[in-house]
């Protein structure tokens, strides 16, 4: 088993005994997308967001991993969530202007 297996294992463990904790669910769809698992990533990234909705940078990620894999009206539609409540939010702004 590779490093990037081992720590998706080690993460999955940790959501499991931890369900609430955000960032496991994030790291959890970041490792998984790297490693071509693109439905357990995006399944990780929509339990971070659905956790903690008003952090833009999350949102940001899924709507990234999202485009990546061709769901890109909803990549878009998050962007445009987050530029509805911040519309000087660098990061959206940017992915906005790429993606339109």
């Amino acid at each position: 088993m590779g490093r990037q297996e081992d720590a998706l294992e080690v993460l999955l463990a940790v959501a499991i005994d931890n369900p609430h904790f955000v960032d496991a669910h994030h790291l959890i769809g970041r490792v998984a997308f790297a490693l071509g698992r693109h439905g357990q990533a995006l399944e990780a990234m929509r339990t971070a967001v659905a956790l903690d909705p008003k952090n833009f940078d999350l949102r940001i990620s899924l709507a990234q991993a999202e485009r990546d894999v061709g769901i890109k009206s909803t990549a878009l539609d998050h962007i445009n969530q987050i530029l509805a409540t911040d519309p000087e939010y660098p990061a959206a702004k940017i992915l906005q202007a790429r993606w339109i």
